[in-house]
């Protein structure tokens, strides 16, 4: 790697937070990130500004000059003494928030979705997880299509999530069993199923209880799980970096599943 990109993936560390906060003339702007791309949504009363940027030597550059009130930005500089970006006249400020991986890992559950496959299912899952799927072809003649942590869509519960495709209709069917989420440390989170949320959110998820739950229920409700990331976190921005993260039970180590970022259908 030549010393130009050496300085751009300094820049990226230093730049790419798992959370930001934005002041624009000292008033505070919603700001997020698109995961697994360098676009901000900005939201300045009642509009909605998409933000793509690229990374520089100095910070960032927006592709196109956005107006935000009475400012007009295409340009921030990384500060690091201050560790912020901000505009030449420092009426524009974006800053970085970092936390715990188990503050994030919960926060961000309602705004990303962690897929799991076959191979990524612990031994002691294993069979549950084989059993789900064998239930759905033997009573209902349909494959589990997908399943994430996460949920189907703004408003719905937030949970262990599935589409199960349906072949005589040639269609998914999706449900959401739904979890609240305990922080024990850092590092520790516990899973708490919500049956009164799944009964009234959770769309196809009842129907599906007595063939699925032995995964979606029983493996996980009342567990702890030590959260394993993929990356060193030891520079708590770098979680804005974690691509797969290994969820292992702390009574069991062979309880375990890994999470991923990337869409897996047919799992």
């Amino acid at each position: 790697m030549g010393k130009y990109s050496q300085s751009l993936e300094s820049m990226k560390s230093d730049v790419i937070a798992p959370a930001y906060q934005m002041t624009v003339n000292g008033r505070e702007i919603s700001i997020t990130k698109s995961v697994g791309a360098n676009i901000f949504t900005l939201k300045v009363s009642n509009e909605t500004i998409s933000a793509p940027f690229m990374i520089t030597l100095t910070g960032i550059k927006f592709y196109e000059p956005i107006k935000i009130l009475t400012e007009t930005l295409q340009f921030l500089t990384y500060n690091a003494a201050e560790d912020i970006l901000v505009s030449d006249n420092r009426k524009s400020i974006i800053s970085f928030v970092t936390s715990p991986l188990s503050h994030y890992f919960i926060n961000n559950l309602p705004h990303t979705d962690w897929f799991l496959k076959t191979e990524n299912i612990g031994q002691g899952f294993l069979p549950a997880w084989n059993t789900a799927k064998d239930n759905l072809e033997n009573s209902y003649n349909e494959t589990l299509y997908a399943v994430w942590l996460g949920r189907l869509l703004e408003g719905y519960p937030t949970g262990i999530t599935f589409a199960s495709w349906d072949y005589e209709e040639n269609r998914p069917w999706y449900g959401t069993y739904a979890y609240d989420f305990e922080i024990i440390n850092d590092y520790q989170i516990k899973f708490i199923y919500n049956s009164a949320r799944t009964e009234k959110n959770g769309i196809n998820a009842d129907y599906y209880a007595s063939e699925l739950q032995g995964f979606t229920i029983d493996a996980f409700n009342g567990k702890t799980f030590t959260l394993e990331p993929d990356v060193d976190i030891t520079n708590p921005k770098n979680i804005a970096k974690i691509q797969e993260l290994t969820l292992r039970d702390n009574q069991d180590s062979n309880n375990w599943v890994k999470v991923i970022l990337e869409e897996i259908i047919w799992p």
